[in-house]
């Protein structure tokens, strides 16, 4: 007698620990395995090592995790191959599954687990959980559908047994025996077929699911290709909005420079008119009076003109800024002016501006909507001055 089996002392593993993990507590733990993460575990899965090789990280978080609902931790890929002749599958089909196929996954599916990763709609991400929580519990249903079918193959053939035992015995059985006996077997094998069409009907199920799955990836890379875009269009706002700014600091320079000008202009003009002073009494040379003049027109006009680019500038940053921001855009002194305009206002004539408004919307069109979203404000505000 070993010294193990000695005053009822527990079996132990190598190393001297304690047998934890038994065949039935290995085919438990594959089972619960599948029916949280839908599918039977790989090698990778319970193999840290050969998941982190693998750079698939998300299966090491998984396996150190454990069981989310009682804490228990997984079986090592060791552990788990001990009693079925260190084979993984042989495991998986005494736990009453189907192994997966050895390699990679196709290139472009998703893994269910990792849909939660993905940023998308709510209504998207909705069907998305639905579908596979549909797929989840038709896979669980053929899964049983298998098993049921495994169960009356079984049974068929111990029918069928049972009726080669009843044949060879057939010389001293009576004929009540054989019918009783014909009549197991034809209930048998009508459970057998039953138990087919349920099977096939749960596949067809399946890929049905299956097609609702790739429906909702298609959806999910509309939605990415639609962000990528909204990205884009953003960046150029952007873009703009700094160019405008850059447009805005020239026109400014150049204001700053007209007003030099006219500023240089007058003060020449007065020179002009002190050294006239100084002169006879016959009066200023019209030359360098006109000269002076001209300087300083040209000088006022350059100004006016950076001025009305400067406005414009400013204008379209502010609009370009409010776009990329998101932020309301607050009108200027010059742009109240404008709506503060002179003419009828009232009830009627806001009323007729909104109408206006609903049918530029009808048309779609940026200007027609602009000029009536102009005579929206311009009604309000001249309504407002008017009761105050």
């Amino acid at each position: 007698m070993t010294p193990a089996s000695v005053a009822g002392a527990a079996p132990r593993t190598h190393g001297g620990r304690e047998a934890k993990w038994t065949r039935e507590t290995i085919i438990e733990k594959i089972r619960r395995w599948t029916e949280l993460y839908g599918e039977p575990p790989r090698a990778a899965d319970w193999n840290p090592s050969s998941a982190k090789w693998a750079a698939q990280t998300y299966r090491i978080a998984r396996y150190h995790a454990g069981d989310p609902a009682s804490g228990e931790p997984w079986p090592s890929l060791n552990a788990a191959k001990r009693h079925f002749g260190g084979s993984l599958t042989a495991a998986i089909v005494a736990a009453g599954y189907e192994p997966a196929r050895p390699g990679p996954k196709r290139r472009g599916s998703l893994a269910p687990e990792r849909a939660a990763e993905l940023e998308m709609r709510p209504e998207v991400r909705a069907l998305l959980g639905g579908a596979l929580a549909s797929a989840r519990q038709e896979r669980l249903r053929a899964d049983a559908r298998e098993r049921q079918l495994d169960a009356a193959r079984e049974r068929a053939a111990r029918v069928d047994r049972d009726l080669a035992a009843a044949r060879r015995a057939s010389v001293a059985a009576a004929g009540t025996s054989r019918r009783r006996t014909s009549t197991n077997t034809n209930a048998a094998r009508a459970e057998l077929a039953g138990a087919r069409a349920d099977a096939r009907e749960a596949r067809r199920m399946a890929t049905r699911l299956a097609a609702r799955l790739e429906r909702a990836e298609a959806t999910i890379a509309e939605v990415r290709a639609d962000r990528r875009e909204r990205t884009r269009e953003r960046d150029a706002a952007a873009d703009r909005a700094i160019a405008t700014a850059r447009l805005l600091d020239d026109a400014r320079a150049e204001l700053a420079q007209a007003a030099a000008r006219a500023q240089t202009a007058e003060a020449a003009l007065v020179r002009a008119a002190e050294t006239d002073g100084t002169r006879t009494n016959s009066g200023p040379d019209p030359g360098l009076v006109a000269a002076a003049r001209g300087a300083e027109a040209v000088a006022r006009k350059a100004a006016e003109q950076a001025q009305l680019r400067a406005a414009r500038a400013e204008r379209e940053y502010r609009e370009l800024a409010g776009a990329v921001t998101g932020d309301q855009r607050r009108l200027s002194a010059g742009e109240l002016a404008q709506l503060r305009r002179t003419g009828p206002s009232g009830p009627s004539v806001l009323a007729a501006a909104l109408k206006s408004l609903a049918r530029a919307r009808t048309t779609n069109s940026p200007v027609g909507l602009s000029a009536a979203l102009g005579e929206v404000a311009s009604a309000a505000i001249s309504w407002q001055e008017r009761i105050r």
